[in-house]
């Protein structure tokens, strides 16, 4: 019969394998978040030291910029796991940064979405900059990943889906507040 001492090292071993399959996907994140940046330096610097970067918009991507209270009372919580079902359930399964200081929710979004019809969305893009949390960050508080860092364009979240997302949100909760604005 197999004893805790006798898997202590399988399970360790285990940990080992998934924490390097993590810091794997977190640095493929890391270097696809700045590949089309002129000066990546920085903002690995500023991930090194477990800081936000600064990254322009309108290259890699765009940002949706979402009230984070409003997501809340829709889902009737402020519990991060009902938040995640929420936006699985609209087909968004990655790049959605928490800014919890300032209580906003971006999506990720590809780059020139801001040129194409935004139906009322807030889109961040040239000419503004984006705190990006470290790809490792899942948790806060302050700024994180709520859902997985893209490693490539495909990750990004689609604006449709955004869109029908806040169009929920805007039947659980009535008098407007999704978009931050009142009626």
């Amino acid at each position: 019969m197999l004893t805790p001492t006798d898997l202590r090292p399988l399970l360790t071993q285990h940990r080992a394998k998934q924490w390097l399959a993590r810091l794997s996907r977190c640095h493929k994140a890391a270097a696809w978040l700045v590949s089309r940046d002129d000066n990546p330096g920085p903002a690995w610097a500023e991930w090194k030291a477990g800081r936000p970067a600064l990254l322009q918009l309108g290259r890699q991507f765009d940002a949706i910029r979402l009230p984070a209270t409003a997501t809340q009372e829709a889902t009737d919580t402020a519990g991060r796991e009902s938040l995640e079902w929420a936006l699985r359930d609209h087909g968004i399964n990655s790049a959605v940064i928490v800014d919890s200081t300032r209580r906003w929710l971006y999506a990720l979004v590809p780059p020139g979405t801001a040129t194409h019809s935004t139906d009322g969305l807030e889109v961040l893009s040239r000419d503004t900059c984006l705190g990006v949390p470290p790809p490792h960050y899942s948790d806060g508080p302050g700024t994180y990943w709520l859902m997985a860092p893209p490693d490539s364009d495909d990750m990004l979240c689609d604006p449709a889906a955004i869109r029908a997302l806040l169009k929920a949100l805007e039947m659980a909760v009535p008098q407007g507040s999704i978009s931050g604005r009142e009626p």
